[in-house]
């Protein structure tokens, strides 16, 4: 899943990890995913969040 923004971004680099970034990771990998974040000032913000998502047989 790709989610992008089209706001003024942030200088990644500067970026001060706190909570919300580490329960955003946290709730990936509780998915079995992985959390990814690129931005740059003036380009928006791009989120993506890879699943690895099994195929399942549900009979009704």
């Amino acid at each position: 899943m790709e989610i992008r923004d089209n706001g003024i971004g942030f200088d990644i680099k500067a970026l001060n990890d706190g909570n919300g970034m580490f329960t955003m990771r946290e709730r990936a990998a509780a998915l079995n995913g992985n959390f990814d974040m690129d931005s740059e000032p003036q380009k928006g913000l791009p989120l993506c969040l890879p699943l690895n998502i099994e195929p399942t047989n549900i009979s009704r």
